[in-house]
């Protein structure tokens, strides 16, 4: 399984080179996401904590999220873990 590069997508750039494109959603009946293993995406990410951190910190439990964008130009996109 792999990414479209960006010329497949249509990406545009501006004066500045700064790239992007419309997402629309799909026209099927689903909504939302699917899983998929770590097997199927080589994506591996366990959110560890120690101690009383995820007693007291509900961000820190849940973790703090995901940023997702083309940072090196190469056209695939690249996941930043937060």
């Amino acid at each position: 399984m792999g990414c479209l590069g960006a010329a497949a997508l249509g990406v545009s750039a501006d004066s500045s080179g700064v790239r992007s494109w419309d997402v629309y959603p799909g026209t099927g009946d689903r909504v939302g996401f699917t899983l998929l293993s770590p097997a199927t995406t080589g994506v591996r990410f366990t959110n560890i904590l120690t101690g009383d951190l995820s007693l007291t910190n509900a961000v820190a439990h849940n973790g703090s999220g995901v940023a997702l964008g083309d940072v090196d130009g190469d056209g695939w996109q690249d996941i930043y873990f937060c």
